[in-house]
Protein backbone atom coordinates (compact mmCIF):
# COMPACT_ATOMS: atom_id res chain seq x y z
CA UNK A 1 0.00 0.00 0.00
CA UNK A 2 1.34 3.46 -0.94
CA UNK A 3 1.45 5.39 2.32
CA UNK A 4 2.77 8.51 0.62
CA UNK A 5 4.79 9.43 -2.47
CA UNK A 6 7.93 7.70 -1.19
CA UNK A 7 6.67 5.06 1.24
CA UNK A 8 5.23 1.63 0.49
CA UNK A 9 3.79 -0.51 3.29
CA UNK A 10 3.85 -4.30 2.82
CA UNK A 11 1.65 -6.44 5.06
CA UNK A 12 2.59 -10.10 5.23
CA UNK A 13 0.25 -13.06 5.70
CA UNK A 14 2.56 -14.51 8.35
CA UNK A 15 5.78 -13.55 10.22
CA UNK A 16 8.78 -13.70 7.91
CA UNK A 17 11.88 -12.06 9.32
CA UNK A 18 13.97 -12.73 6.22
CA UNK A 19 11.79 -10.49 4.06
CA UNK A 20 14.37 -7.73 3.69
CA UNK A 21 16.81 -10.20 2.17
CA UNK A 22 14.40 -11.08 -0.60
CA UNK A 23 13.84 -7.50 -1.72
CA UNK A 24 16.81 -7.60 -4.07
CA UNK A 25 14.71 -9.85 -6.30
CA UNK A 26 11.81 -7.38 -6.34
CA UNK A 27 11.65 -5.35 -9.55
CA UNK A 28 9.71 -2.09 -9.53
CA UNK A 29 8.91 -0.30 -12.77
CA UNK A 30 6.55 2.20 -14.28
CA UNK A 31 3.13 0.77 -15.08
CA UNK A 32 2.52 3.61 -17.52
CA UNK A 33 5.66 2.95 -19.52
CA UNK A 34 5.11 -0.79 -19.41
CA UNK A 35 1.65 -0.36 -20.89
CA UNK A 36 2.97 2.04 -23.55
CA UNK A 37 5.66 -0.44 -24.61
CA UNK A 38 3.23 -3.36 -24.80
CA UNK A 39 0.67 -1.25 -26.68
CA UNK A 40 3.34 -0.40 -29.27
CA UNK A 41 3.69 -4.11 -30.07
CA UNK A 42 7.07 -4.59 -28.35
CA UNK A 43 7.76 -7.27 -25.76
CA UNK A 44 8.65 -5.59 -22.48
CA UNK A 45 12.24 -6.15 -21.40
CA UNK A 46 13.65 -6.99 -24.80
CA UNK A 47 14.73 -3.44 -25.63
CA UNK A 48 16.11 -0.55 -23.55
CA UNK A 49 13.52 1.46 -21.64
CA UNK A 50 13.33 3.98 -18.80
CA UNK A 51 10.68 2.20 -16.72
CA UNK A 52 12.95 1.37 -13.76
CA UNK A 53 13.48 3.23 -10.48
CA UNK A 54 17.27 3.10 -10.19
CA UNK A 55 19.96 5.75 -10.66
CA UNK A 56 20.76 4.55 -14.21
CA UNK A 57 18.85 3.79 -17.38
CA UNK A 58 19.92 1.01 -19.74
CA UNK A 59 20.43 2.54 -23.16
CA UNK A 60 21.96 -0.37 -25.05
CA UNK A 61 22.21 -4.17 -24.93
CA UNK A 62 24.70 -6.04 -27.05
CA UNK A 63 26.60 -9.34 -26.88
CA UNK A 64 29.56 -7.65 -25.18
CA UNK A 65 27.66 -6.00 -22.36
CA UNK A 66 25.29 -3.27 -21.24
CA UNK A 67 25.49 0.52 -21.52
CA UNK A 68 23.99 2.69 -18.80
CA UNK A 69 23.20 6.39 -18.63
CA UNK A 70 22.61 8.38 -15.45
CA UNK A 71 18.94 9.08 -14.67
CA UNK A 72 18.83 12.78 -13.90
CA UNK A 73 15.44 12.45 -12.22
CA UNK A 74 16.56 9.77 -9.76
CA UNK A 75 14.91 10.28 -6.37
CA UNK A 76 18.21 9.90 -4.54
CA UNK A 77 19.99 12.49 -6.68
CA UNK A 78 21.58 12.10 -10.09
CA UNK A 79 24.84 10.07 -10.12
CA UNK A 80 28.09 11.95 -10.63
CA UNK A 81 29.30 9.27 -13.05
CA UNK A 82 27.06 9.85 -16.08
CA UNK A 83 27.92 6.85 -18.22
CA UNK A 84 28.74 3.27 -17.27
CA UNK A 85 29.66 0.39 -19.50
CA UNK A 86 29.44 -3.15 -18.14
CA UNK A 87 31.58 -5.46 -20.23
CA UNK A 88 31.00 -9.19 -20.31
CA UNK A 89 34.39 -10.86 -20.64
CA UNK A 90 34.10 -14.62 -20.48
CA UNK A 91 37.81 -15.43 -20.47
CA UNK A 92 39.96 -14.61 -17.43
CA UNK A 93 43.01 -13.94 -19.60
CA UNK A 94 41.12 -11.38 -21.68
CA UNK A 95 39.85 -9.62 -18.55
CA UNK A 96 43.36 -9.42 -17.12
CA UNK A 97 44.73 -7.94 -20.35
CA UNK A 98 41.90 -5.40 -20.48
CA UNK A 99 42.64 -4.25 -16.93
CA UNK A 100 46.37 -4.06 -17.53
CA UNK A 101 45.66 -1.96 -20.66
CA UNK A 102 43.56 0.47 -18.59
CA UNK A 103 40.39 -0.53 -20.44
CA UNK A 104 38.60 -1.37 -17.19
CA UNK A 105 38.02 0.93 -14.23
CA UNK A 106 36.43 -1.70 -12.00
CA UNK A 107 37.38 -5.38 -12.05
CA UNK A 108 35.22 -7.69 -9.94
CA UNK A 109 36.12 -11.32 -9.18
CA UNK A 110 39.77 -11.11 -10.18
CA UNK A 111 41.10 -14.68 -10.61
CA UNK A 112 43.02 -15.66 -7.49
CA UNK A 113 45.76 -17.21 -9.63
CA UNK A 114 46.59 -13.72 -10.95
CA UNK A 115 45.94 -11.69 -7.80
CA UNK A 116 49.57 -10.88 -6.98
CA UNK A 117 50.14 -9.51 -10.49
CA UNK A 118 47.00 -7.36 -10.30
CA UNK A 119 48.05 -5.95 -6.92
CA UNK A 120 51.45 -5.12 -8.38
CA UNK A 121 49.75 -3.38 -11.33
CA UNK A 122 47.04 -1.45 -9.45
CA UNK A 123 48.66 -1.01 -6.04
CA UNK A 124 47.41 -1.98 -2.61
CA UNK A 125 45.28 1.18 -2.38
CA UNK A 126 43.31 0.08 -5.44
CA UNK A 127 42.82 -3.60 -4.62
CA UNK A 128 40.92 -5.45 -1.93
CA UNK A 129 40.66 -9.12 -1.05
CA UNK A 130 38.09 -10.33 1.50
CA UNK A 131 36.52 -13.62 2.49
CA UNK A 132 33.60 -14.23 0.16
CA UNK A 133 30.23 -14.95 1.71
CA UNK A 134 29.94 -18.12 -0.32
CA UNK A 135 30.34 -21.74 0.66
CA UNK A 136 31.78 -24.73 -1.12
CA UNK A 137 30.75 -27.94 0.61
CA UNK A 138 30.53 -31.66 0.10
CA UNK A 139 27.20 -33.45 0.41
CA UNK A 140 27.24 -37.14 1.33
CA UNK A 141 24.25 -39.13 0.15
CA UNK A 142 23.44 -41.49 3.01
CA UNK A 143 20.80 -43.11 0.78
CA UNK A 144 23.25 -44.07 -1.98
CA UNK A 145 23.16 -47.83 -2.74
CA UNK A 146 26.87 -47.88 -3.68
CA UNK A 147 28.91 -50.62 -2.05
CA UNK A 148 25.99 -52.01 -0.04
CA UNK A 149 24.94 -48.53 1.14
CA UNK A 150 28.33 -47.85 2.68
CA UNK A 151 27.55 -44.15 3.12
CA UNK A 152 24.53 -45.06 5.22
CA UNK A 153 27.04 -46.01 7.92
CA UNK A 154 27.40 -42.96 10.19
CA UNK A 155 30.95 -43.91 11.15
CA UNK A 156 32.03 -44.03 7.49
CA UNK A 157 30.65 -40.53 6.95
CA UNK A 158 32.48 -39.35 10.05
CA UNK A 159 35.69 -40.95 8.79
CA UNK A 160 35.31 -39.01 5.54
CA UNK A 161 34.86 -35.78 7.52
CA UNK A 162 38.04 -36.39 9.53
CA UNK A 163 39.99 -37.29 6.38
CA UNK A 164 39.48 -33.98 4.54
CA UNK A 165 42.34 -31.48 4.69
CA UNK A 166 40.87 -27.99 4.31
CA UNK A 167 44.29 -26.36 4.15
CA UNK A 168 45.02 -28.49 1.07
CA UNK A 169 41.72 -27.38 -0.47
CA UNK A 170 42.48 -23.71 0.13
CA UNK A 171 45.98 -24.05 -1.30
CA UNK A 172 44.94 -25.92 -4.43
CA UNK A 173 41.47 -24.52 -5.14
CA UNK A 174 41.97 -20.84 -4.28
CA UNK A 175 45.72 -20.40 -4.84
CA UNK A 176 46.09 -20.13 -1.07
CA UNK A 177 43.85 -17.05 -0.85
CA UNK A 178 40.66 -18.72 0.36
CA UNK A 179 39.51 -19.65 3.86
CA UNK A 180 38.64 -22.98 5.52
CA UNK A 181 34.87 -23.26 6.04
CA UNK A 182 33.14 -24.53 9.16
CA UNK A 183 29.78 -22.82 8.69
CA UNK A 184 27.07 -22.59 6.06
CA UNK A 185 27.43 -18.80 6.04
CA UNK A 186 30.37 -16.73 7.25
CA UNK A 187 29.36 -15.49 10.71
CA UNK A 188 31.28 -12.26 10.14
CA UNK A 189 28.67 -11.19 7.58
CA UNK A 190 25.48 -12.87 8.79
CA UNK A 191 24.24 -11.93 12.25
CA UNK A 192 22.07 -15.04 12.54
CA UNK A 193 24.73 -17.49 11.33
CA UNK A 194 26.02 -19.80 14.10
CA UNK A 195 29.73 -19.30 14.69
CA UNK A 196 32.01 -22.32 14.95
CA UNK A 197 33.99 -20.35 17.54
CA UNK A 198 31.17 -20.97 20.05
CA UNK A 199 31.91 -24.69 20.02
CA UNK A 200 28.26 -25.70 19.77
CA UNK A 201 28.53 -28.04 16.77
CA UNK A 202 30.98 -30.45 15.16
CA UNK A 203 34.00 -28.89 13.49
CA UNK A 204 36.34 -31.01 11.41
CA UNK A 205 39.99 -30.52 10.54
CA UNK A 206 42.01 -33.40 9.16
CA UNK A 207 42.79 -36.06 11.75
CA UNK A 208 43.80 -39.33 10.12
CA UNK A 209 43.95 -41.19 13.43
CA UNK A 210 40.32 -40.37 14.16
CA UNK A 211 39.36 -41.30 10.61
CA UNK A 212 41.06 -44.67 11.11
CA UNK A 213 39.27 -45.23 14.42
CA UNK A 214 35.92 -44.46 12.79
CA UNK A 215 36.53 -47.03 10.06
CA UNK A 216 37.38 -49.66 12.67
CA UNK A 217 34.20 -48.76 14.58
CA UNK A 218 32.29 -49.05 11.30
CA UNK A 219 33.31 -52.73 11.23
CA UNK A 220 36.23 -52.74 8.80
CA UNK A 221 39.43 -54.66 9.45
CA UNK A 222 42.98 -53.31 9.32
CA UNK A 223 43.52 -55.32 6.15
CA UNK A 224 40.47 -53.77 4.45
CA UNK A 225 41.55 -50.29 5.45
CA UNK A 226 45.08 -50.90 4.16
CA UNK A 227 43.67 -52.11 0.83
CA UNK A 228 41.37 -49.12 0.58
CA UNK A 229 37.62 -49.14 1.21
CA UNK A 230 35.48 -48.14 -1.76
CA UNK A 231 33.22 -45.23 -0.73
CA UNK A 232 31.99 -44.38 -4.22
CA UNK A 233 32.38 -41.37 -6.52
CA UNK A 234 32.99 -37.70 -5.77
CA UNK A 235 30.93 -35.71 -8.26
CA UNK A 236 30.83 -32.03 -9.22
CA UNK A 237 29.87 -29.78 -12.08
CA UNK A 238 31.91 -27.47 -14.29
CA UNK A 239 35.40 -27.70 -15.72
CA UNK A 240 37.47 -30.43 -14.12
CA UNK A 241 40.33 -27.91 -13.87
CA UNK A 242 38.18 -25.29 -12.10
CA UNK A 243 38.22 -25.02 -8.31
CA UNK A 244 35.44 -27.55 -7.60
CA UNK A 245 37.03 -30.07 -9.96
CA UNK A 246 40.33 -29.60 -8.18
CA UNK A 247 38.56 -30.04 -4.84
CA UNK A 248 37.36 -33.48 -5.96
CA UNK A 249 40.94 -34.55 -6.64
CA UNK A 250 42.23 -33.14 -3.34
CA UNK A 251 39.56 -34.98 -1.36
CA UNK A 252 40.20 -38.16 -3.37
CA UNK A 253 43.82 -37.95 -2.22
CA UNK A 254 42.80 -37.16 1.38
CA UNK A 255 40.53 -40.20 1.46
CA UNK A 256 43.28 -42.43 0.10
CA UNK A 257 45.53 -41.31 2.95
CA UNK A 258 42.82 -42.41 5.37
CA UNK A 259 42.25 -45.83 3.80
CA UNK A 260 39.34 -45.04 1.49
CA UNK A 261 39.03 -45.14 -2.29
CA UNK A 262 36.90 -42.84 -4.43
CA UNK A 263 36.47 -42.05 -8.10
CA UNK A 264 36.06 -38.50 -9.44
CA UNK A 265 33.45 -37.32 -11.93
CA UNK A 266 33.03 -33.78 -13.29
CA UNK A 267 30.64 -32.70 -16.00
CA UNK A 268 28.36 -30.03 -17.35
CA UNK A 269 25.86 -28.65 -14.85
CA UNK A 270 22.96 -29.51 -17.16
CA UNK A 271 23.81 -33.17 -16.62
CA UNK A 272 25.33 -33.23 -13.14
CA UNK A 273 22.89 -30.79 -11.49
CA UNK A 274 19.73 -32.88 -11.99
CA UNK A 275 21.53 -35.98 -10.74
CA UNK A 276 22.52 -34.19 -7.57
CA UNK A 277 18.99 -32.95 -6.93
CA UNK A 278 17.61 -36.43 -7.62
CA UNK A 279 20.04 -37.85 -5.02
CA UNK A 280 21.69 -39.89 -7.79
CA UNK A 281 25.21 -39.52 -6.39
CA UNK A 282 27.53 -40.72 -3.63
CA UNK A 283 29.41 -37.54 -2.70
CA UNK A 284 28.96 -34.18 -4.40
CA UNK A 285 30.83 -30.90 -4.19
CA UNK A 286 28.49 -27.97 -4.53
CA UNK A 287 28.65 -24.19 -4.18
CA UNK A 288 26.22 -21.59 -2.85
CA UNK A 289 26.74 -17.85 -3.24
CA UNK A 290 24.78 -17.28 -0.03
CA UNK A 291 23.07 -14.12 1.13
CA UNK A 292 22.80 -12.32 4.43
CA UNK A 293 20.14 -14.31 6.25
CA UNK A 294 20.56 -17.84 7.58
CA UNK A 295 17.03 -18.67 6.45
CA UNK A 296 18.74 -19.55 3.18
CA UNK A 297 19.49 -22.91 4.84
CA UNK A 298 15.86 -23.86 4.16
CA UNK A 299 16.70 -24.78 0.59
CA UNK A 300 19.14 -27.41 1.84
CA UNK A 301 17.25 -29.06 4.70
CA UNK A 302 13.48 -28.60 4.27
CA UNK A 303 11.46 -31.26 2.46
CA UNK A 304 9.44 -28.59 0.61
CA UNK A 305 12.63 -27.52 -1.18
CA UNK A 306 12.54 -30.44 -3.60
CA UNK A 307 14.84 -29.77 -6.51
CA UNK A 308 17.14 -27.62 -4.39
CA UNK A 309 18.52 -29.79 -1.60
CA UNK A 310 21.20 -32.42 -2.13
CA UNK A 311 20.58 -34.44 1.04
CA UNK A 312 17.05 -35.75 1.55
CA UNK A 313 16.66 -35.61 5.33
CA UNK A 314 12.96 -36.51 5.22
CA UNK A 315 12.80 -40.10 4.05
CA UNK A 316 11.33 -43.36 5.31
CA UNK A 317 14.91 -44.61 5.77
CA UNK A 318 16.11 -41.39 7.40
CA UNK A 319 17.94 -41.81 10.73
CA UNK A 320 17.79 -38.05 11.33
CA UNK A 321 15.33 -35.91 13.27
CA UNK A 322 14.07 -34.24 10.12
CA UNK A 323 10.85 -33.12 11.81
CA UNK A 324 12.85 -31.08 14.30
CA UNK A 325 14.96 -29.69 11.45
CA UNK A 326 11.85 -28.40 9.71
CA UNK A 327 10.40 -27.04 12.95
CA UNK A 328 13.59 -25.05 13.48
CA UNK A 329 13.54 -23.69 9.91
CA UNK A 330 10.01 -22.40 10.46
CA UNK A 331 10.76 -21.09 13.94
CA UNK A 332 13.88 -19.26 12.78
CA UNK A 333 12.03 -17.14 10.27
CA UNK A 334 8.97 -16.56 12.49
CA UNK A 335 10.78 -14.22 14.87
CA UNK A 336 12.70 -11.00 14.25
CA UNK A 337 14.75 -11.30 17.44
CA UNK A 338 18.36 -11.80 16.28
CA UNK A 339 19.54 -13.55 19.46
CA UNK A 340 16.57 -15.91 19.42
CA UNK A 341 17.15 -16.70 15.76
CA UNK A 342 20.84 -17.31 16.44
CA UNK A 343 19.98 -19.92 19.09
CA UNK A 344 17.43 -21.59 16.82
CA UNK A 345 19.86 -21.81 13.93
CA UNK A 346 22.62 -23.07 16.20
CA UNK A 347 20.46 -26.05 17.16
CA UNK A 348 19.55 -26.55 13.50
CA UNK A 349 23.14 -26.48 12.29
CA UNK A 350 24.19 -28.86 15.07
CA UNK A 351 21.71 -31.43 13.76
CA UNK A 352 23.13 -31.02 10.25
CA UNK A 353 26.74 -31.31 11.39
CA UNK A 354 25.96 -34.29 13.63
CA UNK A 355 24.59 -36.07 10.56
CA UNK A 356 27.93 -35.78 8.69
CA UNK A 357 26.05 -35.28 5.43
CA UNK A 358 26.83 -31.63 4.60
CA UNK A 359 30.51 -30.87 5.16
CA UNK A 360 31.71 -27.24 4.76
CA UNK A 361 34.96 -27.14 2.81
CA UNK A 362 36.14 -23.63 1.97
CA UNK A 363 35.16 -20.04 1.28
CA UNK A 364 36.66 -18.44 -1.79
CA UNK A 365 38.37 -15.07 -1.74
CA UNK A 366 36.50 -12.13 -3.22
CA UNK A 367 39.11 -10.10 -5.12
CA UNK A 368 38.41 -6.66 -6.56
CA UNK A 369 40.66 -4.13 -8.29
CA UNK A 370 40.02 -0.66 -9.68
CA UNK A 371 41.86 2.03 -11.59
CA UNK A 372 43.23 5.28 -10.21
CA UNK A 373 40.35 7.11 -11.91
CA UNK A 374 37.79 5.91 -9.35
CA UNK A 375 37.41 5.73 -5.58
CA UNK A 376 35.94 2.57 -4.06
CA UNK A 377 35.08 3.01 -0.35
CA UNK A 378 33.85 -0.53 0.29
CA UNK A 379 34.01 -3.93 -1.36
CA UNK A 380 31.07 -6.29 -1.03
CA UNK A 381 32.09 -9.87 -0.15
CA UNK A 382 29.49 -11.53 -2.39
CA UNK A 383 25.82 -11.36 -3.18
CA UNK A 384 24.36 -8.93 -3.02
CA UNK A 385 26.81 -6.94 -5.17
CA UNK A 386 25.96 -3.42 -4.03
CA UNK A 387 28.99 -1.58 -5.31
CA UNK A 388 29.78 2.05 -4.64
CA UNK A 389 32.35 4.09 -6.49
CA UNK A 390 32.95 7.69 -7.52
CA UNK A 391 35.39 9.69 -9.61
CA UNK A 392 38.75 10.36 -8.04
CA UNK A 393 39.58 14.04 -7.59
Amino acid sequence: EAQDDKTVVMTLDYPYSAISHTFWTVKIFSQREYEEIVASGEEFGTKPHTAGTGPYIITEYDPEGVTLQAFEGYWGGAPAIKNVRYRVISEDAAALIAFENNELDYFKDVPTTDWEGIVAKAGEDHTKMVKANDIQWMAINYLSPTNNNILGNAKVREAIAWAINKDDLVKVCTSGLGFPAYEYMAHEYVATSPSYLDGNFNVYDQNLEKAHECLLEAGFSEEEIAAGIDVGTIMTYGDANAHKGKACVVIQSNLAAAGMKAEVEAGDYSVIGPRMYDQDYDMAIFGDSGNYDFNNIRQQVHSESVGMYLVRYKDEKSPFDWERLEELVDAGVATADVDERYDIYTELWKIVMDSDTDLPLYHKASCTAWSSRVVVPTVNPSWYHLDQFSWAE
